[in-house]
């Protein structure tokens, strides 16, 4: 979802029937691709299909191993959908929509390694940073490096947030970091 090309996501097959947190971390990671590619709509339909998933599924075994998969899947919905809010500029929901996930992977249990892979709040930073609101930022990525002090996404984002309110010697500190 992160690091491939966005059409070798693409043509990956779809997985079995059977294996519903399988299907929705593939249709997450569709919907990643389709957002690199400035497809927006086709991110949402991936966005409504995990919704659909989270519905129906059978999550059962998961669930009994005491895995929060529907959870899990929501944050992953409601990422896709701040991102494809963010792509089109609509900043207000798209950080409604952050913050929501936010929250919800902060209700999910500790792991190692985690459910989720990365911080979704360093996305909801840059929400805010893009929305012109530097000071909100800077307390996302901060929060980012209390709960991972060498997340180097996070000093980067901080860097950008001061720099955005005039603070240079602050921007600059920050960026040593990363």
């Amino acid at each position: 979802a992160q690091f491939a090309d966005p059409d070798s996501v693409l043509a990956a097959p779809e997985p079995p029937a059977g294996v519903a947190y399988v299907t929705g971390a593939w249709r997450y990671a569709r919907g990643e691709a389709y957002l690199r590619l400035g497809r927006v709509e086709s991110a949402r339909a991936e966005a409504s299909a995990i919704a659909a998933l989270i519905r129906n599924g059978d999550f059962t075994a998961m669930n009994q191993a005491n895995v929060p998969a529907q959870d899990i899947l929501d944050i992953y919905r409601r990422q896709l959908l701040g991102r494809a809010y963010m792509v089109e500029g609509d900043y207000p929901a798209a950080i409604a929509e952050l913050r929501a996930a936010v929250d919800a992977q902060a209700r999910v249990p500790y792991t190692e390694p985690p459910y989720i892979y990365y911080p979704i709040r360093r996305t909801l930073g840059a929400a805010y940073l893009l929305n012109d609101q530097a000071a909100v930022a800077e307390i996302e990525f901060l929060q980012v490096l209390i709960d991972s002090p060498n997340d180097a996404y996070a000093y980067w984002g901080l860097s950008q947030a001061r720099r955005q309110r005039g603070d240079r010697t602050g921007a600059d500190a920050a960026r040593r970091m990363f």
